[in-house]
């Protein structure tokens, strides 16, 4: 989008401008919450924070996935 001139980046709605990118914060691993926040290796973003992701069968105990039988 031109505005005065100068080119920006226009983002639709649940969108944030990052670096010239839209990103969906609720659900982006490498801007979970905010701009340049990454999730860890085995995290997921979801709702806009970085949470443990367990495979099928396994909890999430403290941060670590547990075969709880």
């Amino acid at each position: 989008m031109c505005s005065s001139g100068v080119c920006t980046v226009s983002c639709g709605a649940g969108l944030t401008d990052c670096g010239g990118v839209c990103r969906d914060l609720g659900t982006d691993r490498n801007h979970c919450g905010s701009c340049g926040t990454l999730c860890a290796a085995g995290q997921v973003c979801s709702g806009g924070s970085c949470t443990v992701s367990c495979t099928a069968g396994l909890a999430n105990c403290g941060g670590t996935c547990r075969d709880l039988s």
